[in-house]
């Protein structure tokens, strides 16, 4: 009897267990998809958008931070920064 009881809670467990594999996986599957969607969307924006002018100087100072990075990130997007790297 003792070990019916042993099982009964090992088998919730295991149940427990895959269940929270499914919900992993399915939160991995959504991300993995969205990077996937944002690369051929930026590899089809590059073929089909013609290419930004852009001025260095224009970019001034950039805060050290998140917000610095995405100011960097929006100013050399689709442009010609890569004569100046």
């Amino acid at each position: 009897r003792a070990d019916m009881n042993a099982v009964r809670a090992a088998g919730r467990s295991l149940n427990d267990l895959k269940s929270l594999t499914r919900r992993l996986d399915n939160e991995r599957r959504s991300l993995t998809k969205n990077s996937a969607l944002a690369a051929l969307l930026v590899t089809v924006c590059r073929r089909v958008l013609p290419v930004r002018q852009i001025d260095p100087g224009e970019l001034g100072e950039v805060p050290p931070s998140y917000d610095g990075y995405m100011q960097i990130l929006d100013f050399y997007f689709f442009s010609d920064a890569s004569l100046y790297c």
